[in-house]
């Protein structure tokens, strides 16, 4: 067994024991604040034969909450990118709002592997950019889950009580030092994003009609023209989280992305 399959068995990702070689493998990538966990209603809903599907913590976040970073785009990718190395056979990234320029960047540092990318409700490589003003509750929301369950009700609003639960508990773990240096990772981005991605595999882009962050116009201005193998979803009453909100409409999207072209 490789380092890298010993430290993914040691970090609770192992794969099933006998896979074939073309076997596929899906990595789910969470976003700000979350964990693994917030993937676990899609991963029941995929019906692709062949594939397995992991979702781990990236540090500083889940079961990885004692991480001592640093936390950075550069380093969280090279984390995943970690994950892969772990992995036999080819791999589709998913990444979620800050998951999705942390996948991105592993994907174009393992180009041969990674034989696709879905991005949901992806903050841009380059970052948000956001004012002090709005960027500032994020930065430094405390630990008081009235506070995080107001600030996930206004871009989830179509979120069930269970999954708000979810996205709270994971978020009031996260120390505040980490959700600091996580807020600037995905507002500020990368000052040196290319305008075109450097991977150029098929794209896949899920929005949620209701987000407020992550708007179809965001998109069509700094994420469309980036990819030139990309198609985009909008996904119907789902905001910011849409793989809790309508997960089974984003499980369904993934099988026809994992689909075998004819």
């Amino acid at each position: 067994m490789s380092s890298h399959a010993f430290e993914n068995r040691q970090r609770g990702l192992a794969l099933p024991e006998h896979r074939g070689e073309g076997d596929t493998t899906v990595v789910f990538v969470h976003g700000f604040l979350d964990s693994g966990q917030v993937w676990d209603p899609v991963r029941a809903g995929l019906h692709s034969p062949g594939v397995a599907a992991i979702a781990p913590d990236l540090p500083g976040c889940g079961e990885r909450a004692d991480h001592p970073g640093p936390f950075t785009l550069h380093r969280l990718a090279a984390d995943l990118v970690s994950t892969l190395d772990g992995i036999n056979g080819p791999v589709v990234l998913v990444g979620q709002s800050m998951g999705a320029p942390v996948a991105e960047l592993a994907a174009v540092a393992r180009p041969r592997q990674v034989r696709g990318l879905a991005l949901i409700t992806p903050i841009p490589l380059a970052g948000m950019h956001l004012p002090a003003e709005t960027i500032e509750p994020f930065r430094s929301p405390g630990d008081d889950p009235a506070v995080h369950k107001s600030m996930r009700r206004r871009l989830g609003p179509a979120l069930d009580d269970s999954s708000l639960d979810t996205l709270v508990d994971s978020g009031i773990r996260v120390r505040p030092n980490v959700i600091r240096d996580l807020a600037n990772c995905w507002n500020n981005g990368l000052p040196d994003a290319p305008r075109t991605s450097d991977y150029a595999g098929p794209v896949l882009v899920m929005t949620g009609g209701d987000d407020p962050l992550i708007t179809s116009e965001l998109i069509a201005a700094t994420v469309q023209p980036r990819f030139a193998d990309l198609r985009t979803v909008v996904v119907d009453r789902a905001g910011h989280w849409p793989h809790l909100e309508r997960p089974s409409v984003i499980a369904a999207q993934l099988d026809t992305f994992l689909a075998p072209s004819p």
